[in-house]
C-alpha cells in the first residue's frame, strides 16, 4: 500500500480489516502518538511503548468514522493521551490498594514481642492447671 493514502481510504481500509491499512496507519502516526503518551504519561519509554501499542490495538479494532479524515493525526493523538491516563489511573487504583492491603496486613499482624508475652501467659496458666487438664488442651 502505497504510503500516501489519503487518511480517508485509509479509514476505509482500516474498517474492512484491511493488514496493509493497518501497516501504514502504524508507520504513519505512531511518531506523533509516541510523542503524545510521553506528554501524558511522563518519561519511561517502555510504558509509553506499552500505551502506543494499546492505543494502535485500539484503534485498529474500531477504526473512527470517514469523517474524522482531515483530523486523523489529531485524533489518534487524543486516543493515546486518552490510553495514557487510562493507564496512570488504573496504576494509582492499583497503588491504593496495594497500600490499602499493606495496612491492613500490618494492622492484624501480631509483633512478635506480644506474641511471646502471649505465649509466656499461656504457659504460665497452663502450669498452675491440673495434669489432666493440660494433658487435654
Amino acid at each position: 500500500m502505497p504510503d500516501r493514502v489519503p487518511d480517508a481510504d485509509l479509514i476505509r481500509r482500516l474498517r474492512v480489516g484491511d493488514r496493509d491499512a493497518a501497516g501504514t496507519y502504524y508507520d504513519r502516526y505512531f511518531d506523533a502518538m509516541f510523542r503524545e503518551a510521553r506528554k501524558a504519561y511522563g518519561p519511561d519509554e517502555s510504558a509509553c511503548l506499552d500505551v502506543v501499542h494499546d492505543a494502535m490495538l485500539k484503534v485498529i479494532k474500531s477504526p473512527p468514522k470517514a469523517d474524522v479524515a482531515e483530523y486523523l493525526e489529531a485524533w489518534s493523538r487524543r486516543v493515546a493521551r486518552s490510553v495514557a491516563v487510562d493507564r496512570a489511573r488504573a496504576e494509582s487504583r492499583r497503588g491504593r490498594r496495594e497500600q490499602a492491603a499493606a495496612a491492613e496486613r500490618a494492622s492484624v499482624e501480631i509483633p512478635r514481642e506480644a506474641n511471646a508475652t502471649k505465649n509466656r501467659d499461656v504457659h504460665g496458666l497452663l502450669g498452675r492447671c491440673e495434669e489432666s487438664v493440660r494433658t487435654l488442651l
